[in-house]
């Protein structure tokens, strides 16, 4: 991994910062998420960083598979192929257009299929559909 890799060349780039919480205040200074996991079934960072309108690269891999749709609420790579991330990412980069596009409509498809509120009202709906 990057850690191992011994070579200064991301020096200032990259910074491993361990488990954060509340995770939003970290959305809010990234530019670019990435979720690189093969393993994830749903993917809550995916979701958490589309909430967060922020552009999301992603193994295109079990969940993730759900919750990006291809250039319109993130980008998806091959499981394990580091030059497809690191392409996803300069892509991003050098269209910040693009990179806005994509987080803002991630955050309004996340906000519509994955949010808090819209679970509360199903819960409530089924609730009451079974309260008769």
């Amino acid at each position: 991994g990057l850690r191992r890799r011994g070579r200064p060349d991301l020096a200032g780039a990259v910074s491993f910062s361990g488990y954060r919480a509340p995770i939003w205040p970290v959305f809010a200074q990234a530019d670019i998420v990435l979720a690189p996991s093969t393993q994830e079934p749903f993917g809550n960072v995916v979701v958490e960083a589309q909430l967060s309108g922020r552009p999301v690269v992603a193994a295109a891999a079990y969940g993730h598979l759900e919750s990006v749709t291809p250039d319109e609420t993130g980008l998806l790579v091959t499981p394990g192929d580091p030059d497809e991330v690191a392409a996803a990412v300069r892509r991003l980069v050098a269209n910040p257009d693009l990179a806005r596009r994509i987080g803002r409509r991630a955050a309004e498809v996340a906000q519509q299929r994955f949010s808090v509120q819209r679970y509360a009202d199903e819960v409530a709906a089924v609730v009451r559909e079974l309260a008769g």
